[in-house]
């Protein structure tokens, strides 16, 4: 039981973890492309 309970857990962060990490690079590639300059000061890396 606890461990079924642990897996399922597990599948739920990686489920959340991918959501928002698509969901953050889609809206990092928007704001972007419609604001490079200001993309370029909030992402130094880019």
């Amino acid at each position: 039981m606890a461990k079924s309970l642990q897996s399922r857990h597990n599948k739920v962060i990686y489920v959340v973890v991918c959501v928002t990490s698509i969901s953050f690079l889609s809206e990092w590639g928007q704001w972007g492309d419609q604001n490079r300059y200001h993309g370029y000061k909030r992402f130094p890396f880019n």
